[in-house]
């Protein structure tokens, strides 16, 4: 098991500046987001990092790339990284564009998710198990590869809650965490599993740092 893992999502794309879900459509960084990576690649400068895993989408890529650079390392990419994949939902301004199909459908999966229903998933999509289960299957990979070293996530919202419920720091029935562009969140190794050190942090984005 890694001493530390440091995840961090990916930084701002157009998607996130015109609110509308993503999903598995392969946005990349706009100018904002590539400022926001760069502040925390920098911030990260000063760690130990020995591998970075990254999803294989262009937004969480090129964040990636701006830490690993600083490191003289190459980002591992893999699709079990990438975004719960939406579906119909992908493309959509939820908070603007009347569509009583969609508006009908995000309900049920509303309400999926606070019945703890996993297996619902819209057309097109993937279910919460679906999404689960692959992200595991490349945390379970990682995690054995790197004993007592320091590593790098690199992934997307709706991935990261699913590794704070894989590893036991929020239920799938809580409410979502709204991770915020290029946030770090750290766990770190204990004798018991992981201790969840930071969650959601974005002081890079306003602190100068040297």
């Amino acid at each position: 098991m890694p001493n530390k893992i440091i995840i961090v999502r990916h930084g701002e794309t157009q998607y996130n500046l015109d609110r509308r879900l993503q999903g598995w459509t392969d946005v990349p960084l706009n100018k904002t987001g590539k400022e926001q990576a760069k502040k925390v690649a920098k911030r990260l400068r000063n760690e130990q990092i020995t591998a970075i895993y990254t999803s294989d989408h262009k937004r969480a890529y090129a964040t990636a790339y701006y830490i690993a650079r600083k490191h003289g390392i190459n980002p591992h990419k893999t699709k079990n990284l990438r975004e719960d994949r939406m579906g119909v939902f992908e493309g959509w301004q939820w908070e603007k564009e009347s569509d009583p199909l969609k508006q009908k459908l995000w309900e049920e999966r509303l309400n999926a998710r606070l019945i703890g229903d996993i297996h619902w998933k819209p057309d097109g999509g993937e279910s919460l198990h679906e999404h689960s289960l692959r992200v595991k299957k490349s945390l379970d990979r990682i995690i054995k590869k790197h004993r007592n070293e320091t590593i790098v996530i690199v992934s997307h919202g709706g991935t990261i809650n699913r590794i704070m419920e894989i590893y036991g720091f929020k239920k799938n029935t809580d409410e979502y965490i709204r991770f915020q562009n290029t946030a770090v969140t750290i766990l770190s190794k204990t004798k018991a599993g992981y201790h969840l050190e930071m969650l959601n942090d974005i002081s890079h984005i306003y602190n100068a740092l040297d």
